[in-house]
């Protein structure tokens, strides 16, 4: 999908999104997505990929997840690594 995601609720993005994703409660990113943009939600949970910056109060990260930009958060629960 091409283009800009909102919700006053929750997403769960199963595929490929080239644009930003804004949630008003929580963003599911299923091991299988990818992200080209910006994510914004109040909780974030990470099993694939993200080309962007993350703000988020609370994120669980898998170990399948990955961020290439930016984690702005209050909490960020998981096993991961920095590059």
């Amino acid at each position: 999908m091409n283009g800009d995601i909102f919700s006053e609720g929750g997403v769960h993005i199963g595929g490929e999104v080239t644009g930003s994703v804004e949630a008003k409660t929580y963003a599911i990113v299923a091991p299988s997505a990818i992200i080209y943009g910006s994510l914004h939600a109040a909780e974030v949970y990470l099993s694939g990929h993200v080309k962007g910056d993350i703000w988020a109060l609370e994120m669980e990260i898998s170990d399948a997840g990955s961020c290439d930009g930016a984690i702005f958060a209050f909490k960020i629960n998981g096993e991961f690594t920095t590059k």
